[in-house]
């Protein structure tokens, strides 16, 4: 699939800022902080909020 993509003509691709933009402008890592706060808030643990803020700034 990706040699049929490569071919086409006329494609642009996008910078690592249009990616970004493109994501909402939260990175990977972040995004996984966020989704481990969900899961834990779900499973009812107190300790959701600092969990976040430790992986947020590992980020």
């Amino acid at each position: 699939m990706f040699r049929s993509i490569s071919t086409l003509k006329g494609v642009k691709t996008l910078t690592k800022k249009e990616c970004t933009n493109i994501n909402g402008g939260i990175s990977e890592c972040r995004r996984n902080c966020i989704q481990n706060f969900a899961d834990c808030r779900e499973d009812g643990n107190s300790h959701c909020f600092s969990s976040l803020r430790v992986c947020t700034s590992l980020c």
